[in-house]
């Protein structure tokens, strides 16, 4: 938010003790002539700030590749997690499956056998 500046009446403003004025900030001046001409490049500046403009382009492309590379990997990667934590869970469910049917059938030989054994 932008709040506008608070007045205070100047007859106020000279009431006030130094300390407790609101300060104003004076008008900001606008760079003069000297400060905004173009001032032409010579031979080796020119040639130095191509020699940096291709060398940042350079290395922009090359991060462009990069970011793609590891955005390519990491959805392969994850891909190949994905396979591997599904296939994971249907081994566990499986193994578990099988561990629950050979208890359940080890239980029922034992009942058998002590029903028989009490006979």
């Amino acid at each position: 938010r932008k709040f506008n500046p608070l007045r205070v009446p100047k007859k106020l403003q000279e009431a006030l003790p130094f300390k407790s004025k609101p300060k104003v900030p004076g008008k900001v001046k606008k760079p003069g002539f000297l400060a905004t001409r173009a001032v032409p490049l010579d031979r080796e500046e020119r040639k130095a700030t191509a020699l940096y403009a291709s060398l940042s382009a350079i290395r922009n492309e090359k991060a462009v590749k990069r970011r793609e590379s590891n955005t390519r990997r990491r959805a392969e990667r994850a891909k190949k997690n994905a396979a591997e934590e599904a296939w994971r869970e249907g081994y566990n469910k499986e193994e578990r499956k099988k561990r629950y049917v050979e208890k359940g059938q080890a239980e029922a030989r034992r009942a058998k056998k002590a029903r028989t054994a009490d006979d």
